[in-house]
């Protein structure tokens, strides 16, 4: 099921003519086992978005921007959207910084890149929140 499922997937974004914006995160569970998730928005015919979940993988090496960038690589290849791609969300962490300039290199975004790098608003919220309250409790 999973696999005729993907194919479909790859065959539905090989068909679509507009461009699509990935976001990528990486979440390490209790027991310091790392993952990392890439999915993918865009708007189809019908002015209708559509949201997919790319992959859910293991990530067994570090958490650098190389790493995050050969992973977000492969699955657009996987998907044949390295072409397509107009935004990449990610947080924060200094490792997406890193990688967003190997992906730069990689992708040949439009605008040379300019647009490429979107900041997720949550985690800059959440910064933002945690760093008042530690203020307020004068941590």
């Amino acid at each position: 099921m999973f696999h005729e499922y993907k194919e479909a997937l790859i065959s539905q974004l090989s068909s679509i003519s507009c461009r699509v914006s990935l976001t990528t995160d990486i979440w390490t569970n209790i027991k310091s086992q790392s993952y990392l998730v890439v999915t993918c928005r865009w708007i189809d015919e019908t002015w209708k978005m559509q949201k997919r979940i790319l992959s859910l993988d293991v990530l067994y090496s570090s958490h650098s921007g190389y790493t995050i960038a050969l992973n977000v690589l492969n699955v657009a290849k996987v998907f044949g959207i390295q072409n397509k791609i107009m935004s990449i969300t990610l947080d924060n962490a200094s490792a997406n910084n890193s990688a967003l300039r190997y992906l730069k290199d990689s992708l040949k975004p439009i605008l040379d890149g300019e647009l490429l790098h979107v900041r997720c608003a949550c985690h800059v919220i959440n910064l933002c929140v945690k760093c008042a309250f530690d203020d307020a409790l004068g941590c």
